[in-house]
């Protein structure tokens, strides 16, 4: 009966290779010029190493988010009617971390674009501690 329980502890998997995350996110509001929310924007996603493309669209309160982005280099258009286009290129997606791009559209056609070239910074948003600094 011993080695029968030996037997079953050594087959089942170790707890640590459950759970093991392999893609991040982004996510972010857009905003007119005065803050105010802009629902129902279109939000394309494209990783420039593979060129592929995910969409979405804001909600009611002006904020998406896009998971299951496999780490990389993206870049992030948002387009509203009445509104220029908006462009922040080269976000940088890490596995398991949720990437913040933001942005304010200005009034215009979709014809125009506004282009941010800056680093995203990284919004922990599935853990409520706090990591101090080392």
């Amino acid at each position: 009966m011993r080695v029968l329980y030996i037997l079953v502890f050594l087959c089942l998997p170790s707890a640590n290779l459950f759970g093991q995350a392999v893609y991040g996110s982004i996510s972010g509001g857009v905003t007119d010029a005065s803050g105010a929310a802009v629902p129902n924007a279109r939000v394309t996603i494209t990783d420039t190493g593979r060129g592929v493309t995910y969409s979405t669209i804001t909600n009611e309160s002006g904020n998406y988010t896009q998971g299951h982005l496999t780490a990389g280099v993206y870049d992030v258009r948002v387009e509203a009617s009445g509104f220029s286009a908006f462009v922040q290129k080269n976000v940088q997606v890490e596995v398991d971390k949720v990437m913040q791009a933001n942005a304010r559209l200005e009034v215009g056609t979709v014809g125009e674009t506004v282009s941010v070239n800056a680093d995203a910074p990284v919004l922990k948003t599935e853990r409520a501690d706090v990591e101090w600094p080392k």
